[in-house]
């Protein structure tokens, strides 16, 4: 069976967005969902143009936003407080990897920095206290660097999975000395949990010697999962282990538990206090409640089965009454299947609802020399499921549509409009956060230079937000007219725009230098018999009235 979830009502009023999202604040008060219908309701809770992800273990959850935790919940996103000092990481290739709140309301936070040239990445660490974000020191030989993959809490402890990649800043990996370095170092520095801050009485998990982790998951009553490799054989290729290890609250040593054979080679983890779930390619889900592992198969009723649908399981997560979601890869596009199994039911297809029409269409406005309406490409009721989380009796989905399309440049595949539901029906207007592309126009609206040394610049052709300034058929035709060649100068985009707390008329233009520009400024006014001058301070886009280039 096919259902598709109702969204759930919402009455209060938006908050409003960054003011290039393409809208003005009062222009951006609008309902973002349907009435309810009968049937399990979503409520969309954040809604965000560009990267986002669920961090952290058990309760204590975030949303990663270019590398800055939100944490969330049924109420909205909470206080942000100090922003990490992450300015000498660029925001596209950082990416925040592990977080954790200690006991005391501290915030602990592992961000990557990722280099997209050289294929490695540095990680910092940091802690939030009333007193600021302070970075971490992790000791370790110069020959390797030392990061946190994993932070949570147990025991009243904040515990890190310290690991280690080499250092290829001093060290030549490309000298067979060097390579010997960089594997005695990994000798002397095994991967392994240790305790960052609270409790010195914590119980720390400890690695069982001929074991590695690959997956680690703490849950909210301080049971930690992993999944299991071989720490690597000098005699040859590491034994094939398929197996979980298990801490529970206390405890140290580790309980094993082999996985049920065949397994395939990717694997997930997902794990809510002693309920474990491990699920990867050819459709395989196990599950552990705390006895023996059961396999769970994943098939659907004939003629159920969605069209492109793969065998990959890429999330899984289970509710306390034993209800299972996962998300399956479609063949080509990624995680674009949901699915559900209610207790003592059958697989269904689930569609997550969009929020609402007006909200999922909204062209935004794109700065990339000059303004540009763009659009989000693919099929607003096929969105992408980018994470499923189980938290205090609510399932959290983080759905992502797109990517962002420019009419001109292309597509931005890092940009999505991600949506993060709850399902549970609630009376919250969802916080429309600054789009990813919100400062690309950060100091075109404070160019002071004349036109043609800018580009592009700004004729204002009405300074009074009046709707009978814009021009009429045959003026526009005129107007279309007057870019006879692109390359010297050339009318953009007609649109009300906002600077200075006013509106106004104005139209986005290029010119290859200061005659070309003065040139244009004059025969736009010829066309409109109007007093017409320009400036290269940018307007920021209300409404879009005529796209001139083609």
């Amino acid at each position: 069976m096919m259902i598709a979830l109702p969204v759930a009502c919402h009455r209060a009023e938006q908050p409003s967005t960054a003011v290039n999202s393409g809208t003005s604040a009062s222009d951006q008060r609008q309902d973002v969902g349907p009435a309810p219908n009968a049937g399990a309701p979503w409520s969309p809770i954040v809604i965000r143009d560009g990267p986002m992800q669920i961090i952290g273990h058990g309760r204590d959850l975030a949303l990663s936003i270019d590398g800055w935790p939100r944490a969330f919940g049924l109420d909205g996103l909470h206080d942000p407080g100090l922003e990490p000092p992450l300015d000498a990481i660029e925001r596209d290739h950082r990416v925040a990897g592990a977080y954790a709140v200690g006991p005391s309301g501290d915030l602990f936070l592992v961000v990557h920095a990722v280099n997209p040239t050289r294929g490695w990445y540095d990680a910092v660490v940091l802690r939030r206290s009333p007193a600021g974000w302070q970075e971490l020191a992790v000791d370790s030989d110069p020959a390797l660097i030392g990061y946190y993959s994993a932070l949570f809490l147990r025991d009243g402890a904040v515990i890190g999975l310290l690991a280690y990649r080499p250092n290829e800043e001093p060290v030549d990996l490309s000298s067979r000395a060097a390579d010997e370095r960089v594997e005695r170092a990994r000798a002397r520095a095994k991967t392994g949990f240790v305790r960052l801050a609270g409790s010195s009485d914590a119980s720390i998990p400890v690695l069982p010697a001929d074991r590695a982790l690959d997956r680690v998951q703490a849950t909210a009553d301080g049971t930690v999962h992993a999944l299991a490799v071989a720490t690597t054989s000098p005699d040859g290729p590491p034994e094939r282990v398929s197996e979980v290890l298990s801490w529970p609250p206390g405890a140290s040593a580790p309980t094993r538990a082999r996985l049920p054979e065949p397994v395939p080679d990717h694997l997930g983890l997902s794990a809510r206090d002693a309920d474990v779930l491990v699920f990867g390619d050819e459709r395989y889900l196990v599950r552990n409640d705390g006895g023996a592992w059961a396999q769970i198969p994943v098939d659907l009723s004939p003629g159920e089965e969605p069209a492109g649908a793969g065998d990959r399981i890429l999330a899984a997560v289970s509710s306390p009454a034993g209800e299972l979601w996962l998300t399956l890869e479609d063949a080509s596009r990624g995680p674009y299947v949901l699915l559900r199994r209610p207790v003592g039911g059958d697989w269904e297809v689930v569609h997550a609802p969009v929020p609402s029409e007006a909200a999922m269409t909204r062209r935004p406005f794109v700065y990339e020399r000059g303004w540009v309406q763009a659009t989000f490409e693919d099929d607003l009721e096929h969105p992408r499921y980018d994470a499923l989380a189980w938290v205090d009796g609510d399932l959290w989905i983080l759905a992502s549509f797109g990517p962002l399309e420019h009419p001109f440049r292309g597509v931005y595949h890092g940009i999505r409009r991600n949506v993060l539901y709850a399902s549970v029906d609630i009376e919250l207007e969802p916080e429309v956060l600054t789009p990813r592309y919100a400062d690309w126009s950060d100091g075109a609206a404070e160019d002071r230079r004349a036109p043609g040394d800018c580009d592009p610049f700004w004729i204002v052709l009405d300074a009074t937000d009046d709707a009978g300034a814009i021009p009429n058929a045959d003026a526009m035709e005129l107007l279309a007219g007057l870019s006879d060649d692109p390359e010297v100068a050339q009318l953009e985009l007609l649109y009300t725009g906002e600077i200075d707390g006013r509106r106004e008329l104005v139209l986005q233009a290029h010119a290859e230098d200061r005659p070309a520009a003065d040139q244009l400024v004059g025969r736009v006014g010829d066309a409109l018999s109007i007093q017409a001058f320009a400036e290269c301070r940018a307007r920021t886009p209300i409404k879009a009235i005529e796209e001139f280039r083609r």
